[in-house]
Parts: C-alpha cells; sequence; structure tokens
C-alpha cells in the first residue's frame, strides 16, 4: 500500500498531518521527497512513511502531534538544523513541510430531550459522531447519557425567545427537530433554515399531517418553496413501529443514508 492510499483509507473525521522533506542540504537521513503520515494517535513514529528515523523522526511526530492539538495551527516549513537542533552528528540542514488536514467531523444537533430522543442519543453515542442536544427542560437534559461525544444545552425554546445556538454548530451540522410541543418546532425550524443556506440534514418528527402543517407555515412566513421541500419530515426510514425506540432506530438509520450522500 502506498502512502495516498494509506490516506483514503483513514476515517473522513481522522485529522491528520503530511509530512514531507522539501529541502536538503549536506548529510541528512532521507532524501527530497520523502514522506510520512501522522495522527493524534501517534507517539514516537508516524501512521505510515519514513523521513530518515531516529531523533528527526521522532521530533517531526512530535511536532506534528503538536500541531492536531491546537486547533489553530495551520500547516507550514520548518528547517531544522540537525546537530544545532537535535545533537545529531551528521550535520545536516533539512526544510520540512507540516501539511495539517483536519477531518470533518459528523455534528448532530437535537432540539428536544423527550423520549425519542432519549433513545435516539443511546444509539449516537456508539457512533462516530457529536450530539448537541438542546432543550429548555433540564431535567430532561439530565436524564442523557453522560459520554464525550454528547453535548448538553440549556436553551429557551419558546416561540418569543428562542435563544442563539448557531455559534456552537458547524455548517455541515444536521439537524432533528423532536421538542415537546409543535409550537416550539416551527419557531425552531424557521430559525435554522433561515441561518443555514446549505443544509445537509434537517428533520422533523410528527405525522405526515404535522410535517403538512409546519410546512405551510414556513412557506407563509418567507421560507422558499424549495428549501421546505428538503425537510426530512416525517423523519426517519419507513421502518419498524410507533414505538420510541424503533423510531430511534429509522431515524438513525436515515442519518447514516444521508451522511453517504455527503461524506
Amino acid at each position: 500500500m502506498n502512502l495516498y492510499k494509506k490516506i483514503k483509507k483513514l476515517d473522513h473525521d481522522t485529522s491528520y498531518v503530511l509530512i514531507t522533506i522539501v529541502e536538503a542540504q549536506r548529510s541528512v537521513p532521507q532524501e527530497i521527497g520523502a514522506k510520512m503520515i501522522v495522527t493524534q494517535t501517534c507517539l514516537d513514529s508516524p501512521l505510515y512513511g519514513t523521513i530518515g528515523g531516529g531523533k528527526v523522526e521522532k521530533e517531526s511526530v512530535r511536532h506534528a502531534v503538536a500541531l492536531l492539538n491546537d486547533t489553530t495551527a495551520t500547516s507550514h516549513l520548518r528547517k531544522i538544523h540537525l546537530t544545532k537542533d537535535l545533537k545529531m552528528a551528521c550535520g545536516g540542514e533539512m526544510t520540512i513541510f507540516f501539511e495539517v488536514v483536519r477531518g470533518e467531523q459528523w455534528n448532530i444537533a437535537i432540539f428536544g430531550a423527550g423520549h425519542v430522543a432519549q433513545k435516539l442519543v443511546r444509539i449516537l453515542k456508539t457512533l462516530d459522531c457529536h450530539v448537541h442536544c438542546f432543550d429548555s427542560r433540564q431535567d430532561w437534559l439530565d436524564k442523557l447519557p453522560n459520554a464525550k461525544n454528547i453535548s448538553k444545552h440549556t436553551l429557551d425554546m419558546s416561540p418569543e425567545k428562542i435563544g442563539s445556538f448557531k455559534h456552537l454548530l458547524p455548517e455541515t451540522c444536521f439537524y432533528l427537530i423532536m421538542t415537546h410541543s409543535q409550537h416550539i418546532d416551527f419557531p425552531v425550524a424557521k430559525k435554522i433554515i433561515s441561518k443555514n443556506k446549505n443544509l445537509p440534514y434537517l428533520g422533523i418528527v410528527g405525522s405526515a399531517s404535522k410535517a403538512k402543517s409546519i410546512g405551510h407555515r414556513l412557506l407563509e412566513s418567507g421560507i422558499a418553496k424549495d428549501d421546505i421541500a428538503k425537510i426530512y419530515s416525517p423523519v426517519g426510514l419507513n421502518i419498524g413501529n410507533n414505538t420510541p425506540a424503533e423510531i430511534a432506530i429509522s431515524i438513525t438509520a436515515q442519518l447514516l443514508e444521508v451522511r453517504g450522500l455527503h461524506y
């Protein structure tokens, strides 16, 4: 397997640094063009490839992991003098390009922490995604499981006071609305559509008649017909029954299906 095939096999949300020797002077342990891949899980050695082993490789891996752990870090060139910087005897100089490639995390925002959300979040926490759950009812948020890929947000979702949440979520976020009231579902849906012009997914839990009603209200409020047509409602694949557990499974299946179209 060559290096680029190895990169292609990485998960879409895996961040990595592609390290390349772009310039070399005097005695160095590898040739110009030598490459290696480093991910956050690497310790002293790369995931794949080599730039010569030894101290220069170990230092480059350390530097690459530090870049991945710093969300503000960007790609750059770094010049290393093997004797002065690493106490190596060969005495050469290497200019190394550290290309930082950020993986795209799958983010899912759920508005409402009721019965379906309780089942759904427990399924999603086992997947490679990050779940953001919003509700004004702290007791329902407290019932959700605690996990590193679950964030709980207290949000006033009353029609008159729907709070700001956009700054918490990336533009590629998937959205699900399953609050305890249709009077809340509508303003949440309107805000999401108004603030996101390229939504990959917006699902609203409810019957076909509820979906038609919300669609009509969104149209009257100025939302474009084409944008309304992109809403998944009733949400989920047409499988299972109407119990919260099976609805959650059907929604998960649909999320995975749509994710496959976008990543």
